[in-house]
């Protein structure tokens, strides 16, 4: 999936995770796509907590900005709430939106993709699995997050985790929102930007080779593995067939 969505506009391409599913499994890409598309959902919104949360405890956000922050903030979690508890009423509304802004020709697509987020979420009927997913789905985002600040404090960079928080989670959604096939060249620079900005940054060399080695391990390294694994699927599917007979 991390291979196939390298290639496409956000990430897009990871939909090649239901037809593997498919091809290994036999389960009806129809009902994995869902699955596959309400997973980047709760990636999404794992991301924007973050970002959130990171800004609030920065230092020099006090006062009226903190209120504006928090205010935000209880705006996106209501908006959570009643995606999952009014699904019905929140695609309704959704759709109506796609309508008025989308551009024509591609209010089609456009609604068939909120179509599928949604029937994605039906599939996690049960409060706990939405609970479990979206506990699962935030620690895997704050590991990437604790990665990040290690390789900068080795190389001796004195970053406060909400700063780091902060900047990872607003360059992976600049990322999205840019379109760039893998987010390549506009997350690491935007990590940049958004570090620089925050925090005085004596040695700047130094922080771009940090932000690649961890690009490196968290995207490009998955990238080469999920290729390597895409080229040798057709010659490992048979040997599987065989040995499950």
């Amino acid at each position: 999936g991390v291979a196939a969505g390298s290639i496409t506009p956000g990430r897009a391409g990871e939909v090649a995770k239901p037809f593997l599913m498919k091809a290994n499994y036999h389960v009806p890409a129809s009902q994995t796509i869902s699955c596959v598309m309400a997973e980047r959902l709760f990636d999404v919104l794992s991301l924007i907590f973050l970002f959130f949360i990171g800004l609030h405890f920065l230092p020099w956000k006090v006062g009226l900005y903190s209120s504006a922050v928090w205010l935000f903030f209880g705006l996106f979690v209501l908006l959570v709430l009643l995606f999952f508890v009014l699904p019905r009423q929140m695609e309704r509304g959704v759709q109506r939106c796609i309508h008025r802004i989308v551009p024509l020709r591609w209010q089609e697509r456009a609604a068939e993709t909120v179509a599928t987020i949604f029937v994605g979420l039906s599939l996690l009927k049960k409060k706990e699995i939405i609970i479990m997913v979206s506990i699962l789905s935030l620690l895997a985002m704050l590991v990437e997050v604790i990665r990040l600040l290690i390789i900068f404090n080795l190389l001796g960079f004195s970053f406060s985790f909400w700063v780091v928080m902060l900047s990872f989670a607003a360059s992976i959604i600049f990322g999205l929102l840019t379109l760039v096939p893998g987010g390549i060249g506009t997350t690491e620079v935007s990590l940049a930007a958004f570090l620089i900005s925050l925090t005085p940054v004596a040695n700047v060399p130094a922080l771009k080779w940090g932000i690649l080695l961890d690009r490196f391990f968290a995207y490009y390294l998955l990238t080469i593995i999920g290729a390597l694994v895409l080229m040798t699927h057709q010659q490992w599917q048979p040997r599987h067939n065989h040995s499950q007979d």
